[in-house]
């Protein structure tokens, strides 16, 4: 591989995390994907802002903003900031491209900021879900299985007027962690056990169906079931992609795709992500060549 391409993925790793430059940055700086998103920690907790663009300008304040859209070059980088249906936090969210613009999913978002905040129902935070997964190509079904299921949690989180209000007890939990109970319910039952270490699941992930596997192309997504065509297409012309673009990278996302269900199912334990991110690293990087 090029010196000038091996010095970008090296700023990559160092801006964000390795993982995520490996699933996002790096896939579409090799054209194997048209687009990709990163989702960063938490921009405070407590109560969703009131103006959406004095929010978006703090962020571009932020350390973590000027490191990743230094990044920019081949790959054109936007964001958008996305509110939580409960919490009352803001999470940024990085768009890697060719052109893909996220204007429409910050504005739908923007709107659903203010929903949110004051107590309602917001069909524009559901819009920006469905913008967002069509800006990165996610499959349509299993966006739309997604928003479903947010929706059904903003429905009953407005019921027990919860909605955005920073309410952390444990009905309220289990109203918001529902939305990814019921995939990894469905991948405990196809590797047999109800989570574990990292190593011990990714060794079951190695005896599932190849479609399975690709299926789980991305850590920015849940496919409505495991194996689902549509999202098992999208993993296999990733890899494929990269292993064009060389063969040590395509090697490795091959590693992420057998542990990013070991990563869906360890985070049901709520383990802190950068644990789980540090953890999977260690096993999915450790043949790369600098």
């Amino acid at each position: 591989m090029e010196r000038q391409v091996w010095e970008t993925w090296e700023r990559a790793t160092q801006a964000i995390w390795p993982l995520f430059a490996l699933d996002a940055y790096f896939p579409v700086l090799a054209g194997a994907r048209e687009a990709a998103a990163i989702t960063t920690p938490a921009l405070g907790v407590g109560e969703l802002p009131e103006d959406y663009g004095q929010a978006c300008r703090a962020f571009e304040e932020e350390s973590i903003y000027a490191e990743v859209k230094g990044l920019e070059g081949k790959v054109r980088v936007g964001y958008a900031l996305q509110p939580t249906l409960g919490s009352g936090t803001l999470y940024g969210r990085f768009y890697f491209s060719q052109e893909a613009d996220p204007g429409k999913v910050r504005a739908a978002f923007r709107q659903a900021t203010q929903d949110i905040r004051q107590g309602r129902r917001s069909e524009a935070y559901l819009e920006g879900i469905r913008l967002d997964g069509e800006l990165l190509g996610l499959p349509e079904c299993c966006v739309e299985t997604f928003v479903a299921s947010e929706r059904t949690a903003m429905e009953q989180m407005a019921d027990q007027g919860a909605l955005g209000k920073g309410t952390s007890g444990p009905e309220v939990q289990a109203i918001l962690q529902e939305p990814q109970t019921r995939p990894r319910r469905q991948l405990e039952a196809l590797l047999g056990m109800p989570s574990g270490r990292v190593g011990e699941n990714t060794a079951r992930s190695r005896d599932l169906p190849e479609d399975v596997v690709s299926s789980y192309f991305t850590m920015d997504l849940f496919p409505c079931a495991p194996g689902c065509a549509r999202a098992a297409t999208h993993g296999k012309e990733i890899r494929a992609g990269l292993e064009r673009y060389d063969a040590v990278t395509g090697m490795m996302y091959r590693n992420l795709l057998l542990h990013m269900n070991a990563y869906f199912l360890w985070t049901r334990e709520h383990a802190a992500h950068a644990a789980v991110n540090s953890a999977i690293a260690e096993n999915v990087l450790q043949s790369r060549p600098w």
